[in-house]
């Protein structure tokens, strides 16, 4: 995942970098086995050089025969194109 893209997505501004500060697993009861929500914080850069924090849900699927939740991340995918 390209954290830039994601930080672009939540500050809703170009960014020349981006890094992750902090993240927390958010508690919830998941419909299937396998998923995770987490919360994640971070700052990123504008490229004149200003510093952004952002924030934003990444949700994960993982085990034997699921595939790899990749939905959210689309629209932004097809956006950098």
């Amino acid at each position: 995942m390209d954290l830039s893209v994601v930080a672009e997505r939540a500050v809703r501004r170009s960014v020349a970098a981006a890094l992750v500060t902090d993240r927390k697993t958010v508690e919830y009861d998941p419909y299937l086995a396998g998923r995770k929500v987490d919360q994640v914080r971070g700052l990123a850069t504008k490229p004149a050089g200003e510093t952004l924090e952002w924030s934003a849900i990444v949700k994960v699927t993982t085990g034997p025969g699921i595939r790899a939740a990749r939905r959210e991340l689309r629209h932004s995918d097809a956006r950098r194109r």
